[in-house]
């Protein structure tokens, strides 16, 4: 096949004049047209020396399509098959799930269903997008939910606080779930029909707290437990705002912080009117235990 290609070219080019009398023009273009594509022809001509359809078959046969039915057990972790394990049995009694993570692969490894058809939590930003999805979940509530976990994906999403960019979901599930369980850095919250309970008792005190801020970029906040009244770190921090205490943040206390009596906390402040707000951290013990206030009130102007 070569030799044929190669012979064909050659001759195309011993053929082509030098000069065109009538035109006055040079050949030597075409003759080194010529030249370029016996030699395209030959390095083609070698590569089909390599062809093997067998080869090609069973690449496929034994490579990809074997691949498809690889059992999950061989590609997953071993922390992921223990997160797996671990939260099967809750999910017993639900149709569906929901993850705020926008990790897609949960329903599959799941087998169940996402709650709404915004399987992503981010592609949801819109007011109604984010309402139609509270409706999913107050009309087919899951009894679990992946509230976070430590993927690309656990709280950001280009940058923007899942707070900030859905915050009428977040809002929801902090009114309607509680912390669970933690499983290999995937934080579930569970379906709560009790109301929160705050506590009149104020421990701690505030290290850090801005007195304003604006919409374009979070607070944070910084304070310490006292220690001498919580033996062990919180399940939960949450940060509320307004005197009725409406959560708008959660998140997980840092174990390093603790041991030094510190905690962080965040205000989310892209959905906040421009007023005087008030707000409140608090510490989640447990499940039916009120939330115990840290550090006091603290005031901030939002612009």
């Amino acid at each position: 096949m070569l030799s044929v290609f190669a012979a064909m070219f050659v001759l195309e080019a011993l053929r082509t004049p030098r000069f065109d009398a009538a035109s006055g023009a040079s050949g030597s273009a075409n003759f080194g047209t010529s030249i370029l594509m016996v030699g395209v022809s030959a390095v083609a001509g070698c590569n089909l020396l390599f062809l093997d359809p067998y080869a090609a078959y069973d690449r496929l046969a034994n490579q990809y399509y074997a691949a498809l039915r690889t059992a999950d057990e061989k590609i997953l972790s071993p922390q992921q098959r223990g997160t797996l394990d671990a939260i099967r049995d809750d999910l017993r009694s639900s149709s569906c799930f929901y993850t705020l993570t926008s990790e897609g692969a949960w329903y599959y490894l799941l087998q169940r269903k996402s709650c709404s058809r915004f399987y992503q939590v981010t592609n949801a930003r819109p007011l109604s997008a984010q309402r139609e999805i509270v409706a999913a979940l107050e009309a087919t509530p899951p009894a679990v939910i992946l509230f976070s976990s430590d993927g690309w994906s656990a709280t950001f999403v280009d940058g923007v606080s899942t707070f900030n960019a859905s915050s009428e979901v977040m809002r929801y599930v902090l009114l309607h779930y509680v912390p669970h369980k933690l499983v290999a850095g995937n934080w579930f919250w569970q379906r709560s029909d009790e109301a929160l309970r705050f506590s009149d008792r104020i421990e701690g005190a505030i290290i850090g707290a801005p007195s304003e801020g604006t919409r374009a970029s979070d607070l944070q906040l910084t304070g310490t437990y006292g220690n001498e009244r919580m033996p062990s770190p919180p399940e939960a921090l949450f940060v509320t705002d307004g005197n009725e205490n409406t959560p708008i943040w959660a998140g997980r206390p840092a174990q390093d912080e603790y041991v030094q009596d510190r905690w962080s906390a965040v205000i989310p402040t892209a959905v906040l009117a421009a007023e005087t707000h008030r707000f409140r951290v608090w510490a989640f013990l447990g499940q039916g235990v009120p939330l115990l206030h840290l550090g006091g009130d603290i005031e901030v102007r939002i612009r």
